[in-house]
């Protein structure tokens, strides 16, 4: 649904080694079923879905600030399929805070997500929400 690669390092993106750590290994997910989403490939991943009969289910959260996957306030537009999303001022500081341990120089220049309308593809949506920061987002 998103990736935001490190800069300058070859491992995997955010999303990706997160899932892997988080689902993929616990679940023992064979590697032939993970289909990594990168800058490399965002290109073609709308199509490639539809190719393979679409999404099924998409499980999703949502921010405090109202986003999903990584379609931050301002970054993305309602009709927007798989967009790259450049990072730049304010979102530098934030992306290194939130999934760089820190680290600025290790925030590329750009990360891809699903846009709204690619979300809205999948044929079922289950929004998760917790918290009560999260309640005017969601209303």
């Amino acid at each position: 649904f998103d990736e935001i690669p490190f800069r300058g390092q070859s491992r995997e993106g955010v999303t990706i080694s997160n899932l892997r750590q988080l689902f993929f290994s616990p679940a023992q997910i064979k590697e032939e079923n993970i289909h990594k989403l990168t800058l490399d490939n965002a290109a073609q991943h709308d199509r490639q879905l539809e190719e393979a009969g679409g999404l099924d289910l998409m499980v999703l959260g949502l921010g405090a600030d109202g986003h999903f996957c990584g379609n931050l306030p301002n970054t993305t537009r309602f009709h927007d399929q798989m967009v790259e999303v450049p990072i730049h001022g304010e979102m530098i500081a934030l992306i290194a805070n939130s999934e760089m341990g820190g680290d600025i120089s290790a925030v590329p220049d750009s990360y891809v997500t699903m846009g709204p309308r690619s979300v809205m593809a999948a044929k079922n949506l289950l929004l998760i929400v917790s918290g009560a920061a999260k309640a005017h987002a969601l209303k």
